[in-house]
């Protein structure tokens, strides 16, 4: 009955298996710690004699055979021949020689590529000077003949005769033309044949500049050869009265393409100052009298020199240079084909190709030979270290290598030991549990300790924060120092010269009145910024369609904005609506436009777009969500863009700090940008700005989306309630108790045409409400103390519950404020106000 290799049960033993006999039997049959235990082979009939003897049986026979099996599949896989690895090394080893030979190789390709470009640019200038060489000797000859007395003294006849002698001697056609070109004298004409009444091109050129000139390449209309003029013009008196001429012909240039150092294999052209083959030194009858390639003839015609990759008219590849002949204004053209500059590389690349193959070849002979030496030595080693693991005793082999006599030496002693371990692992088994509780008090002792480290960490830490608060707090503190002080010292100084004048009774005191309200205005809008940066200022907000708002303030925004500045709205359809207070998105909107103003100062581009966002799938605020600064979800974006000067990364880092700013002293107070942080921050909202020199600047204002019902109301004008009532005569209750403020707010409320009642306090506000049934409205500041203001209005609302109430304050927090967000249905006016703000908010409460 025999067993499968499953899990199933199979029948009780009735004695131990022939496999763990045999097992337990074998001598020295422990492993030391540390080492697996060789796979054990039983032999076929075994397993059958297990299967037959119960589950232990069976089930140990299955984890055997998965064992071997995993095992060989395991080896397949990782195997690699000790004999492959040494040829790959060899060969590796044969790399770096080859990577050096190639560099030489470059090297040498370079060095050869030199030569031959200094060599084809010295054998060019070579030929130019033979070139000029050529026309000047001809030159010369026409200069002797133009000084001869027969032609000074216009005795043609003999001239002729003189000139048919030379032209016969020196075999060259020669002619005589008056100044005006037409031919009188020509050699190639038999005497009394009557000489060309033609005119020859080249004559005016040399008689207005009276210099040899040498004409382009020409073409005869019988014969068609080619052939030149050399005019040189002679004068009398200061005057041009005749021109002589010598015809140069191809074959005079034989001798000068014959140039010692020019190789005959190089292509060798010499051309006229139009790029014109006169004469070539190959395929000369096929391209004379055409013009070179283009990337020839343009130097050519510039006259410049230099060296160039091209092709030839054969179609040739081919490295060239151009020479020009400056006395001449000829040139020459030499082409070396690729072919023939190739040719000493590829011979150089041959043999060197042959040699690494070579050297590769016995390389990989040697290694080989080694490989196999080192795989016997290996595999004699395998067969020790399976005895050793069978618990077998074994000797040190013989070999030349030291390595391998090592190893073995130790194997051989490691089967000695194997015995003596066992009983050292039995013995570390029992101390083993004491070791472990040892430990364990170690590593309670170490987390005591990184408990006091990450204390201590966090203290400093902690230390570390708050001098960087205390930092923040006084570059805060001193730039308020510095403005406020400024602003003071306009003011007091005005008032104190009011003081000075009136005593003296000059009345002319508007300058200083106008320049102490300058400096309350100033200090009243640093302080509004002040807030608007710390997040306390109060906020009435409303539902916003921002697209309407851009819409409305494009006038406001173009006035503030000089001529050179164009303006741009970008509007999205379908722009989802925001929460925030109108006024001051207003004034975030105008202090962008003039900080993009100063950032343009020779004029440009301002842009405002309109988008709706998501900044769940947004990068844009991807680290801000991280680090909590900003909810993920839908917002409506507003980007304010100009193609200005733009901000370093240092800049745009500290853009936002108070303070902080790049204008020169007297232009900018360091907190606009300030104060759209902190709007936009109390708005549950997210600013970023992406900026870079020279590249402008683009601020994203991300303002939450309203998702509550239309208001109606939100659209009115905020100042059509604000008209005061004039001539009104009812009575106003002034709480303050601050006493000098109070008076000033007693006499602009009658300075309105209003009876004013003050009050020091809330108790003393009650009391005479209680007394007076006249008052129609309590002006109450927030903070005083005993009853604040926020306690005043509560009761007044549950006694007098008609009574209306205006908060003043210059700062609020959660007495009428919350999340800087103003409690429904409160009025505040904040202080410092004027009167006419005074008289709009009192108008507009009382018509309420």
């Amino acid at each position: 009955m025999g067993c499968s290799l499953s899990h199933e049960s199979c029948p009780p033993s009735p004695g131990p298996s022939i496999a763990a006999t045999a097992m337990r039997d074998t001598p020295k049959s422990r492993i030391a710690p540390g080492r697996h235990r060789p796979a054990i082979v039983l032999p076929q009939r075994a397993l059958k004699v297990a299967h037959g003897t119960g589950n232990s049986s069976c089930c140990l026979s299955s984890g055997i055979r998965e064992i071997i099996e995993v095992s060989i599949r395991d080896r397949l896989k990782r195997d690699i021949s000790l004999r492959a690895v040494l040829l790959a090394l060899v060969a590796i080893g044969a790399v770096p020689p080859l990577i050096f030979s190639g560099i030489l190789l470059q090297r040498y390709a370079i060095s050869e590529r030199s030569r031959d470009t200094i060599q084809l640019e010295e054998s060019a200038k070579a030929v130019a000077r033979a070139i000029d060489s050529e026309f000047a000797a001809v030159a010369s000859v026409l200069a002797t003949l133009a000084s001869l007395p027969a032609l000074n003294a216009s005795d043609l006849g003999l001239f002729e005769y003189r000139l048919r002698t030379v032209a016969e001697k020196t075999a060259r056609q020669f002619e005589l033309a008056d100044a005006s070109g037409r031919i009188l004298i020509d050699t190639a004409v038999p005497r009394g044949g009557g000489a060309s009444k033609l005119m020859v091109d080249g004559v005016v050129p040399a008689v207005d500049t009276r210099r040899p000139y040498i004409t382009s390449v020409q073409r005869d209309s019988d014969s068609g050869n080619l052939y030149a003029r050399v005019i040189i013009p002679v004068t009398a008196a200061g005057n041009v009265t005749w021109t002589l001429h010598a015809i140069v012909e191809p074959a005079d240039f034989a001798r000068v393409l014959a140039q010692p150092g020019v190789p005959k294999d190089w292509i060798v052209s010499i051309v006229d100052q139009n790029g014109t083959q006169f004469v070539r030194s190959h395929r000369n009858d096929q391209f004379s009298g055409r013009p070179l390639v283009p990337e020839l003839a343009e130097p050519v015609k510039a006259g410049r020199n230099g060296t160039l990759r091209t092709v030839t008219l054969e179609g040739i590849p081919a490295l060239a240079t151009v020479a020009d002949a400056p006395l001449s204004a000829w040139a020459v053209a030499i082409e070396l084909p690729e072919e023939t500059l190739q040719q000493p590389l590829r011979e150089q690349l041959n043999y060197l190709v042959l040699l690494g193959a070579t050297l590769v070849s016995i390389a990989l002979l040697l290694g080989f030979l080694a490989a196999r030496y080192l795989v016997g030595s290996m595999r004699r080693l395998g067969m020790l270290a399976h005895a050793v693991g069978s618990g077998n005793v074994v000797d040190p082999p013989a070999s030349a290598v030291s390595e391998v006599r090592q190893l073995g030496g130790a194997l051989s002693e490691v089967s000695h030991k194997l015995h003596d371990r066992s009983q050292e692992l039995a013995q570390l088994n029992a101390t083993l549990e004491q070791q472990v509780s040892r430990r364990t008090a170690e590593l309670s002792d170490a987390n005591a300790k990184l408990v006091a480290e990450m204390a201590r960490r966090q203290e400093s830490e902690a230390q570390l924060r708050h001098m960087q608060r205390l930092e923040a707090i006084g570059q805060l503190t001193g730039g308020i120092a510095h403005d406020f002080n400024n602003m003071l010292a306009v003011i007091i100084s005005s008032l104190n010269l009011v003081q000075r004048r009136l005593a003296r009774g000059n009345h002319e005191i508007g300058e200083f009145i106008d320049s102490a309200m300058q400096g309350a205005d100033r200090a009243a809008n640093l302080t509004k910024r002040l807030l608007a940066f710390s997040r306390q200022q109060a906020l009435s907000p409303e539902p916003i369609e921002a697209n309407r708002l851009l819409v409305g303030m494009e006038d406001i925004l173009r006035r503030s904005l000089p001529e050179n500045i164009a303006v741009e709205t970008v509007l999205s359809g379908g722009l989802w609506r925001t929460y925030a207070d109108v006024h001051a998105l207003e004034n975030v909107l105008i202090n962008l436009a003039v900080n993009a103003r100063d950032a343009m100062p020779g004029g440009g581009k301002l842009t405002i777009e309109t988008a709706n966002a998501d900044l769940d799938a947004s990068q844009d605020a991807s680290q801000a969500i991280a680090a909590d600064e900003v909810a993920p979800g839908q917002y409506v974006l507003i980007t304010v863009t100009d193609n200005g000067q733009g901000m370093p990364p240092d800049v745009v880092d500290r853009a936002f700090d108070p303070f902080f700013t790049t204008k020169p002293t007297g232009q900018g107070t360091g907190l606009g940008l300030s104060q759209v942080y902190g709007f936009i921050k109390q708005s549950k909202g997210y600013v970023r700005i992406v900026s870079g020199p020279g590249s402008g600047t683009a601020v994203r204002l991300y303002l939450p989306r309203y998702l509550g019902k239309s208001d109606a109301a939100g659209d009115a004008d905020p100042a059509a309630a604000a008209t005061p009532v004039p001539g009104a005569r009812d009575t106003i209750m002034v709480v303050e108790d601050d006493a000098a403020v109070r008076r000033l707010a007693v006499q602009m409320i009658q300075e309105l045409n209003y009876t004013a009642i003050e009050a020091d306090s809330g108790q003393s506000a009650l009391k005479v409400l209680a007394k007076s049934d006249d008052i129609k409205l309590v002006i109450t500041d927030v903070v005083m103390p005993g009853m604040n203001g926020r306690a005043l209005a509560d009761e007044i609302a549950r006694r007098w519950p008609h009574l209306k109430v205006i908060f003043t304050t210059g700062y609020t927090r959660d007495a009428i404020v919350h999340d800087g967000v103003l409690d429904p249905g409160v009025q505040v006016i904040a202080k410092p106000f004027t009167l006419e703000a005074l008289s709009a908010k009192i108008a507009a409460v009382l018509q309420d």
